[in-house]
């Protein structure tokens, strides 16, 4: 337990705006593959942060839903040569995102008690556990954006190895910095 009298101050890590809609990143399309190779696909974002602080929620944009039901798991990993390493956060948290929900989507982390140090960067990604299909065609995709100080990971299967993209999703965390 840490007690402390240093003041705090509600921060945004990320990218918290839709953008224009011009730039798609698909997480998944149901035609490219069969539900059961993409289950496992992961893609996420790197966030490096400047003072301690306490992550409050994860809040993502879904430019396209076609899916009556989609279950995910959000992972939260060390980074080392600029890549995913190890994860960090030994905890379970999945959740549903139903009935071809589109917008801003947000995952509460305040029963989680997550703390990040100054300077640390950091990997969150969503990992597809299921989906449930409407028809044979369907998406799901986040709009993003080219801009060159951030980057996006993705793989395909637990196993594989991760790729980088040097653009940005509409994803962003609300955290309470601690100074």
């Amino acid at each position: 337990v840490v007690v402390t009298d240093r003041p705090t101050k509600e921060i945004i890590l990320g990218r918290n705006s839709a953008g224009s809609g011009f730039f798609e990143c698909p997480f998944f399309i149901s035609h490219e593959i069969q539900s059961s190779d993409r289950i496992s696909r992961e893609i996420g974002m790197l966030f490096t942060t400047k003072s301690d602080c306490r992550l409050n929620s994860l809040n993502f944009f879904i430019k396209r839903n076609n899916y009556e039901s989609v279950k995910f798991r959000l992972t939260f990993y060390s980074v080392e040569n600029d890549m995913p390493k190890d994860i960090i956060v030994n905890q379970e948290i999945i959740f549903d995102v139903k009935e071809q929900y589109k917008g801003w989507f947000k995952v509460d982390l305040q029963p989680y008690c997550i703390f990040i140090n100054k300077r640390d960067s950091f990997v969150v990604t969503l990992t597809l556990l299921e989906d449930q299909l409407i028809s044979n065609r369907n998406w799901f995709s986040f709009p993003g954006a080219l801009i060159s100080n951030y980057n996006v990971y993705r793989k395909d299967k637990a196993m594989d190895k991760w790729t980088k993209n040097n653009y940005a999703i509409s994803m962003y965390l609300e955290a309470t910095s601690l100074f």
